[in-house]
């Protein structure tokens, strides 16, 4: 079979690898962002969507507390009024009189901020929010999706006391019970104050995307071993061929991500047009939210695109020899190191026979050019280095016996 032959399994795996490889970028990014609990309540903040929120639910607040006082108003001028004949001062002086018997506008948004603070309704968004994670999850089948003033209804009682203590015309037990009859218990964020039927009908999409998000990365590393054995277990082309994969892959996502975000954030806006004001006022959150996850597969695709990229370089440069060079390098520094020792010991041999020549003792001129040639500075036996026979004295009974 030729090369070309055995290589058709490696280009189809490199394929699969491609298509694997970008539905993981995907699935991870929505688990990490869209599909966070976390992620999305700290996006609502960074976006002020728990301001926001809070101002159109003090606004509601105030603008019934104000109707229900205006008609208590308007109901204590006909009392007094009624069809009598007086004139039009003393209707003035009358109406006069009654308002100054109830808190005006900025009493009522007073009384109504100090208890209905940005930081209960934030706690109140995030318990929201959570319950739509929960159903998201498949953890619960619903939940109420809303508001719960009527928690904070002692709060708005002793914050009516401390607005109008100043004011002893007003009666502040009439006025609690005013705002406390027509403050709702609730307010509803999403219509009827339920989790939307959308976010229930993708329970199983997200339950499908929880288990892809594992199942993904565990087929890639499956994909990139058939790629190595296909391969003939060659690590250098197992490493390009991945590379290269890893760099298309990357490049593809962040396009993707680049151009789909666009296009997800406008029918993500669209789509939110819930007839609840305070939904309405979500809805830049929810929007980045969405962005945020585009985001992250742009951000996903650099990075295998730079994992791609820097595994062909490796193997360029391997293939090049441009990773010997410190190996050479090294094994020169060796030699020099060497070299160095060598030179070392032949000065000390030297030394030793210039003083022994200077001291009268005997030397030897072979001992000396042994040392010359090898660097050592170990004497070595003077008949041997001139190349002379054995001495008599070395040859002996003991001799002839070995020679029989």
């Amino acid at each position: 079979m030729s090369r070309d032959a055995r290589m058709v399994p490696v280009y189809l795996l490199a394929f699969v690898l491609v298509v694997v490889l970008l539905l993981a970028n995907v699935t991870m990014a929505a688990n990490r962002t869209a599909l966070n609990a976390d992620h999305t309540i700290e996006t609502l903040g960074e976006e002020n969507t728990y301001a926001d929120v809070t101002a159109v639910v003090q606004d509601n607040t105030v603008d019934r507390v104000n109707k229900t006082i205006e008609e208590q108003k308007e109901q204590r001028r006909e009392e007094r009024i009624g069809n009598r004949d007086i004139s039009d001062q003393q209707k003035e002086f009358i109406r006069q009189e009654i308002d100054d018997e109830f808190p005006d506008r900025s009493q009522q948004r007073e009384f109504v901020t100090n208890a209905l603070t940005e930081r209960f309704v934030e706690g109140e968004l995030t318990r929201n929010i959570r319950t739509v994670y929960a159903v998201l999850n498949g953890e619960q089948s619903d939940g109420q999706i809303s508001v719960r003033i009527g928690r904070q209804q002692d709060q708005i009682n002793q914050s009516i006391r401390d607005t109008l203590q100043d004011n002893s015309r007003i009666d502040q037990e009439q006025i609690i019970q005013l705002v406390a009859r027509e403050t709702p218990a609730q307010q509803n964020i999403t219509e009827n104050g339920t989790v939307p039927p959308q976010v229930k009908g993708a329970s199983s999409t997200v339950s499908l995307l929880n288990t892809l998000n594992l199942v993904f990365p565990a087929v890639a590393l499956v994909l990139l071993g058939g790629m190595f054995f296909f391969s003939g277990r060659d690590v250098r082309l197992t490493a390009r061929f991945g590379g290269v994969t890893f760099a298309v892959a990357g490049v593809l996502g962040a396009a993707i991500g680049f151009f789909g975000g666009g296009i997800a954030t406008g029918a993500t806006r669209s789509a939110l047009d819930a007839d609840s004001a305070e939904f309405a006022a979500m809805r830049d959150g929810i929007v980045a939210v969405v962005d945020s996850m585009f985001g992250t597969i742009v951000t996903q695709g650099l990075i295998l695109a730079v994992i791609g990229g820097i595994a062909v370089g490796v193997v360029f440069a391997e293939q090049r020899g441009y990773l010997d060079s410190d190996d050479q390098s090294r094994q020169g520094q060796r030699q020099q190191d060497q070299q160095q020792v060598q030179d070392s010991q032949y000065q000390q041999g030297r030394q030793q026979y210039d003083h022994q020549e200077q001291s009268g003792q005997p030397t030897s001129e072979g001992q000396y050019d042994q040392t010359q040639q090898d660097g050592s500075d170990q004497p070595v036996d003077q008949s041997q280095g001139d190349g002379q026979q054995p001495s008599d004295e070395t040859t002996g009974p003991g001799s002839d016996e070995t020679e029989r």
